[in-house]
């Protein structure tokens, strides 16, 4: 097990563990020693020994305990695990976190040792892993709560050792390497079919599959069968799975291209622009959500990806870890398009990207259908705490520097996305199916 090295301001720290309480202390401390023996006061001599004792006992308990621990844990790689959930997170939920620690046998009195692991992806607000450590071999289980979407990941934990009193606080790096995936939160709308029929689906396609919907008949379904040629429809009615079959059930091909443009454009603030591209991942996801229940595949890309995706249902848990980790791109990487020759082409993007224009412009040069979706953004003000002699006092305290803030920028972000649909709308792009969600 290796330790990673450490710079000089963190040296420092090791050599003098000392909080601002055990700062104070120390130096109040050596001020009533000075003081006696100065004024040659028994009583400023008694009183400022027993504290310069405390603090020297203090400062060199936490560095023994500390080399202890280092000894132990590089003797005994195994000594420590963490299980973190594997198959991911949704935002807004609590799961759990299994730590399995054995500490040394022995541990000067007076100390306690705390484990700390922060998972961080982003500006976004880190997944926190914290507990008290209490027995030599300690199992615990806590509960950590993933905010917002993203990617999380870190390869350092910390062992921190600490007195009772508050006057030390060192640490000890453990080698851990855990990622947490948290999905995009997706709740398909009513909209999104009716902007998905609406929005200038192949003819032949639409064609094939309500026939294969509405005039074909139906048998049960078996494991085994491709889930593709589910019957929602029955299923909806009575609530158990059929399959269609006939001659006109749909080809596997997918036919529907969805394209998350995450180039980042300049009039989105650094304050809102992490909010914003995950409102625009949700809301892309949720589409595609909807295509996948009702058995149809798509192919789905965005900046940064070599190839093209085919997702399916049975790929959908691989789609949701790819779409928590997409952020800005600022390097303006070509787009990879399948080779199909009929493809409904659906486009998530924000008003002033980049690279739009040249995507259109590549869907458009190919023949294929298109659709193009910007997302309107309405982040809720944030809630101010107010103290607690202020609450005491019923004074409530007002945001009202933050809510003007998000009104001036939701409202600009409003103007531009009219702005964006108004070019698209016309001459030459003459584009029919162009939306604000």
């Amino acid at each position: 097990m290796s330790f990673p090295g450490s710079t000089t301001k963190k040296l420092l720290k090791d050599i003098l563990p000392l909080t601002w309480r055990g700062t104070l202390f120390l130096f109040l401390s050596c001020s009533f020693l000075i003081s006696g023996i100065l004024r040659i006061d028994l009583a400023l001599l008694l009183w400022g020994g027993a504290f310069l004792l405390i603090s020297v006992y203090t400062l060199l308990g936490n560095h023994l305990t500390r080399i202890i621990a280092h000894n132990h844990f590089r003797k005994r790689p195994g000594a420590y695990d963490l299980f973190l959930p594997v198959k991911g997170l949704f935002p807004g939920t609590v799961a759990r976190a299994d730590i399995r620690i054995e500490l040394p046998p022995f541990l000067l009195p007076g100390f306690v040792v705390y484990f700390s692991y922060i998972l961080t992806w982003r500006n976004h607000r880190s997944i926190r892993v914290e507990c008290r450590l209490s027995r030599r071999q300690s199992s615990r289980v806590i509960e950590i709560l993933a905010e917002k979407r993203g990617d999380y990941h870190s390869d350092i934990a910390l062992l921190k050792v600490q007195d009772v009193l508050g006057f030390t606080r060192g640490s000890i790096p453990l080698k851990v390497e855990e990622r947490v995936r948290v999905f995009p939160d997706s709740v398909p709308a009513a909209d999104n079919i009716r902007r998905l029929e609406e929005g200038g689906e192949a003819t032949e396609f639409v064609k094939r599959r309500r026939l294969s919907e509405e005039r074909l008949e139906v048998r049960k379904y078996y494991p085994g069968d491709d889930p593709r040629r589910l019957n929602w429809k029955v299923y909806a009615h009575l609530g158990e799975l059929f399959l269609r079959v006939g001659e006109e059930t749909p080809p596997p091909e997918s036919r529907i291209l969805v394209i998350l443009d995450s180039n980042r454009p300049g009039r989105i603030t650094s304050e809102f622009s992490a909010d914003y591209l995950d409102s625009i991942v949700e809301a892309c996801t949720a589409l595609m959500q909807v295509l996948l229940l009702r058995g149809i595949n798509i192919i789905f890309t965005s900046p940064g990806m070599s190839t093209p995706s085919v997702v399916s249902m049975e790929k959908y848990h691989e789609l949701l870890s790819l779409l928590s980790g997409i952020w800005w791109n600022t390097r303006q990487e070509r787009l990879q398009y399948p080779v199909n020759r009929n493809i409904q082409a659906i486009i998530f993007s924000s008003p002033g990207s980049p690279a739009l224009q040249s995507i259109v412009e590549s869907v458009k040069s190919r023949g294929w259908n298109l659709s193009l979706i910007f997302k309107t953004f309405n982040p809720p003000a944030p809630e101010k705490k107010a103290s607690p002699l202020k609450r005491i006092l019923f004074v409530q305290e007002k945001s009202g520097n933050n809510r003007e803030k998000i009104r001036n920028f939701d409202s600009q972000l409003a103007e531009a996305i009219s702005a964006e649909i108004t070019k698209y709308r016309g001459a030459p792009w003459r584009l029919k199916n162009v939306h604000r969600l």
